[in-house]
């Protein structure tokens, strides 16, 4: 397989976040906006990727990827998930107020991020 170029635009950073990470922070800001996660699986049986809004008690789950648990996987490529969505959980609870992932095992995850 070919090597691939990540493209960011001005602003933008990447966070690379290891397999079986809880709450890992991507942001610690509310209103910074998340571009895109790619989840790369290593194993057709790889775990969940859990996106959260916050992180601590009071964080909002906004998606779950399911992995290969209840399904194997075809194929072990990379899943890239367009977002372009902005944190906003203001509970006042959280240990931090930006963007949060935590990961399965069998995978890793790269998340593109726009600095405020």
């Amino acid at each position: 397989m070919g090597a691939h170029a990540l493209a960011l635009e001005s602003g933008e950073c990447y966070v690379a976040v290891a397999a079986s990470q809880t709450e890992a922070v991507l942001t610690e800001r509310v209103g910074t906006i998340i571009k895109r996660l790619i989840i790369f699986p290593t194993d057709p049986a790889c775990g969940v990727v859990t996106l959260h809004d916050g992180k601590g008690t009071g964080n909002t789950d906004l998606f779950t990827w399911p992995g290969g648990v209840t399904t194997a996987l075809l194929e072990e490529l990379p899943i890239v998930l367009e977002l372009g969505i902005r944190a906003v959980d203001t509970t006042g609870t959280l240990t931090s107020e930006g963007w949060c992932v935590t990961t399965g095992a069998n995978l890793h995850v790269l998340a593109v991020v726009q600095k405020l």
